[in-house]
This record gives C-alpha cells, sequence and structure tokens, in this order.
C-alpha cells in the first residue's frame, strides 16, 4: 500500500477486520482451502454416473451394466470452464420477461416425469438461475415413482439431450448462479445420481466456496442440506469451511433458530462431540425466542445428533410442558422416542403428555394410546392418568381393543 511499511500495513488490515467475523472472511480467502489439483480435473470428464438412486435397486446383470453407464462432456477443459464460469458472474443478463418466466413455472408444475421435463425445455428462454428448478423438479418427479420406474426414467434422463446441454450449461454459468440458487442445484443435482467427481458437481462445489462469505442463513441452510451426505474431498472442505463460519461468526444475523436447527442435523451423530456441544450451546443462548414449534424441532434436532444437552432440552421440556395443547399426537409421540434415544428423563415433560393424553383421550384411537405407553414403558415412567383412563374405556369397550 503506497508508502506504509509492512508493520503499517498489518496493523491497518487489522483494523479492516476488527470483527471476529472480518477476520474469518479473511482467513478463509487466504487459507489454501481447496484441494483440487488442476492435472487430476483435467482428466475428470463431466460423468453423471447411475448411483444414489438406483444403486440399491440394480439387481440383474443388465441393471448393473447401466448403473456404470456414463454420459461424458469433453468441450472444456477444467480451467476454461473455471474462467467461463467466472466470466459468467461478471455479465449482466438481459432481465427475463416475466410472462416467459411464469410460462416456465407453469410448464414444470404440470411436468410428471424427468423426460417430460427435458422435452419441451428448448420452448422456453431460461434464466441460469432457473436451472435449479429444473433440477429440482425432475427430483420431486424421480422421488415420487417406485423403484421400476426410477430405474427406467433415471436411464431416459441421463441419455436425453436436452440433459447433456443443460449440464454443460450449468457448468459453464455456474459463477452466476443466486446463493439459494446455487445450493438448491447443487443439491438437486447429488440427489438425481450426478456423479460427486464430475466437473460440474466439483464446479458447483468451487463456486460455493469462493461465495461462502456471501451467503445468507437460508442459502447457508441448503448447501448444508446439499453436503450432508457427499464424500468428495472437496465437499468435505466446504463443509468444514461452513461450520468455521457459523461457529465463530457473532453476527446477530447468524442467530436463527430454525437455521441452527437444520445445521445440528446435517452434521450428525458421528461429528465431534465438541462441534454438537457447541452448536447446542449456541441454539440455548437464543432460549428466550424459541417458538412453540422450535421447541419440537430441537428435540427432533438433538435426537438426530444423539446428543442429551442437559440445560437445552430442561428449556424445551418446561416450555414444551406449558404448551401442551399446541402439539399434535404425532409430536408428542415423536418427542417421547426422542428422549428416550438421547437418555433423557424429565418428569415434567412427562407427566403434562400423560395428563393432556388423558384429557384427549376421546380424540384417539386405541393404537395410538398403545403407542404412547409403550413409549412410556421404554422411559420407565408410569403414566397414572392416562392408564386410570384408558383402563375405563377398555372395561365400558373391550371388543374395540385390537393390538397389531
Amino acid at each position: 500500500m503506497g508508502g506504509y511499511s509492512r508493520s503499517e500495513e498489518s496493523h491497518l488490515n487489522m483494523n479492516m477486520h476488527k470483527s471476529g467475523l472480518g477476520m474469518l472472511r479473511c482467513a478463509l480467502r487466504s487459507s489454501l482451502l481447496w484441494k483440487c489439483d488442476i492435472s487430476i480435473m483435467k482428466q475428470v470428464p463431466l460423468c453423471y454416473n447411475i448411483k444414489s438412486l438406483a444403486s440399491t435397486q440394480l439387481g440383474s446383470d443388465k441393471n448393473k451394466a447401466l448403473a456404470s453407464k456414463s454420459i461424458r462432456y469433453y468441450s472444456h477443459s477444467a480451467p476454461d470452464a473455471a474462467k467461463e464460469s467466472t466470466a459468467a458472474t461478471e455479465t449482466t443478463e438481459v432481465p427475463q420477461n416475466e410472462a416467459e418466466k411464469n410460462a416456465l413455472l407453469v410448464y414444470l408444475a404440470g411436468c410428471k416425469s424427468p423426460t417430460e421435463v427435458l422435452d419441451e425445455l428448448n420452448r422456453y428462454s431460461i434464466h441460469v438461475n432457473q436451472i435449479g428448478k429444473i433440477f429440482f423438479r425432475m427430483w420431486e418427479c424421480i422421488e415420487e415413482m417406485t423403484s421400476e420406474q426410477k430405474q427406467m426414467e433415471f436411464k431416459l434422463m441421463i441419455e436425453h439431450p436436452e440433459f447433456s446441454a443443460l449440464c454443460e450449461r450449468l457448468m459453464i454459468e455456474a459463477g452466476a448462479l443466486k446463493n439459494h440458487a446455487l445450493g438448491r442445484t447443487l443439491y438437486a443435482a447429488v440427489n438425481l445420481g450426478v456423479s460427486q467427481d464430475s466437473r460440474v458437481v466439483q464446479t458447483l462445489l468451487r463456486v460455493a466456496q469462493e461465495h461462502l462469505n456471501q451467503f445468507d442463513l437460508n442459502s447457508l441452510s441448503m448447501l448444508s442440506l446439499a453436503l450432508h451426505d457427499m464424500t468428495s474431498s472437496n465437499a468435505q472442505t466446504l463443509r468444514e469451511s461452513l461450520r468455521l463460519l457459523l461457529l465463530k461468526d457473532d453476527n446477530p444475523e447468524t442467530s436463527n433458530v430454525k437455521t441452527l436447527t437444520r445445521l445440528m442435523q446435517w452434521v450428525g451423530k458421528d461429528s465431534p462431540l465438541q462441534l454438537k456441544n457447541q452448536l447446542a450451546s449456541k441454539v440455548f443462548s437464543l432460549s428466550s425466542e424459541f417458538t412453540s414449534a422450535d421447541n419440537f424441532y430441537i428435540f427432533s434436532s438433538m435426537a438426530k445428533i444423539d446428543l442429551n444437552h442437559t440445560p437445552l432440552l430442561d428449556n424445551c421440556s418446561k416450555k414444551l410442558a406449558e404448551n401442551i395443547h399446541d402439539y399434535s399426537f404425532t409430536q408428542l409421540l415423536k418427542v417421547l422416542r426422542c428422549c428416550y434415544q438421547m437418555k433423557y428423563r424429565n418428569y415434567t415433560l412427562f407427566s403434562s403428555i400423560s395428563k393432556h393424553m388423558a384429557l384427549t383421550i376421546d380424540m384417539c384411537t386405541d393404537q395410538q394410546v398403545l403407542k404412547i405407553l409403550q413409549a412410556f414403558e421404554k422411559l420407565i415412567f408410569r403414566p397414572v392418568e392416562l392408564l386410570d383412563v384408558f383402563a375405563e374405556r377398555i372395561i365400558q369397550e373391550p371388543e374395540n381393543l385390537s393390538v397389531n
């Protein structure tokens, strides 16, 4: 910087990043987090393997052969793709006509299969941020199918010329994607079975790494969902960067209960205990803002990471017991099962559920009551109020009780 000495430059840079968030972002930009060897990338084709969706269903030799089939694109080397992706970010596209945009959305909503989505795409002018919606709609269609239908539709999808063009355009213009669209597109592509080692997925991961500091809470949540089951080294690197960003950022904007509970589910039970405790403590610091829905989802999230964080669970138990009428039978049963999974016991919570079920037993079937009783039995809790009322019902109408 001009006539500044090295020590003065260092001091000035530190002032520019007074907040912990600023320093973290500076570190993320300068760190060699991206483990991607260009010489390797040149050898990696843009390859779409039948992997996640079909691997569990393919049994015959013919289907196994199908599972190893791939589509390759060699029109762009990795460096060229990176340049074009960056160039796409710097260009300003002409805003799409609103009527055309709505027409595409209406068309997608009416499609019932991936091939139906692809068949008429060439009739529409597609903005780069709508590519994610196209991928997502194809994934939604496949999710609703039987195993046999999935295999057939997936084969037709990867052989469709529009799918090839769509993937190639996505790779070239990834840098122009908005952050939420980037996470959404990555999530849909991976769930459709696009190989994690393909150039298009690696390009999406690289762009996400570059733009990570500009992601808002919703975008971070979608990105974390996309990364959940990914195993490639670059996905692991991005996952660690995201964890660092969330745990070190003291900005109130990142203090969002809904996002944090999603992230707790994302990190999973195999994550380091320190990380799980840090997330739980951060959620606990927001306890004054909990809604009825938050109290339920925290139980579910804590069970998914297999963590008994007693202060947080005690707080949620108290709020849940005070607002017991806000919860459905299914939610209350889920809470009890989560308690068993986490080896967590709270007499006030259990008693409240027992009394509530006793008061509303006329709205419950015998099978529902039995499920609650079985959950209490596993927790070694005797729900006196519920047992008394249920016993009276059985005595009066014994023929209605049928245990499956």
